[in-house]
């Protein structure tokens, strides 16, 4: 993949199957990986070098797929990653970073965009799906657990509002 592939990215949507009240692409979601990434390492006081190369190509593949909902490619056995060196650089904890960051994306992303039942029920799974994860993290590794939990306490706190859902 070469950098005119990789700047398709902004062109590409995500949330394909979910009617959101507004877009986000490619480009838009990995950007805010990185940063959210970053901003998890500052917490836990670790190097983000790794984490914020690896952030920003973890779903370049689907550039070439298109957006392919997680419980789909699970069924299809379809990897989500980007067959590039920056994961293979990584540390077990700095591939857990980057996990949680790309998971407090979507959360937030479908938390603040969604509005029909459908997006409703993908909210609620998102929730589900970042609660147990980061269960298990806390029971893993403590100390990166408190680091996530800072930096969504913060994300949260900055998060603007529209309105509170009562759907």
């Amino acid at each position: 993949m070469n950098i005119n592939d990789i700047l398709l990215a902004q062109n590409i949507k995500r949330w394909t199957i979910v009617s959101t009240i507004q877009k986000q692409s490619l480009a838009e979601h990995l950007f805010n990986v990185a940063m959210i990434a970053r901003d998890i390492c500052v917490e836990a006081d670790m190097d983000d070098t790794n984490v914020v190369k690896y952030a920003l190509d973890h779903d370049l593949d689907e550039i070439m797929t298109g957006d392919i909902p997680s419980p789909a490619k699970a069924r299809l056995d379809i990897k989500d990653d980007y067959n590039g060196k920056s994961k293979a650089r990584c540390a077990p904890t700095e591939l857990l970073i980057v996990k949680a960051a790309d998971l407090i994306d979507a959360y937030l992303f479908i938390k603040h965009n969604h509005h029909d039942r459908h997006g409703k029920q993908v909210f609620r799974y998102m929730e589900k799906k970042l609660e147990s994860f980061m269960s298990d993290i806390r029971e893993v590794e403590p100390w990166l657990g408190n680091a996530i939990d800072n930096t969504m306490a913060m994300l949260e706190f900055g998060q603007f509002d529209v309105e509170q859902r009562d759907e």
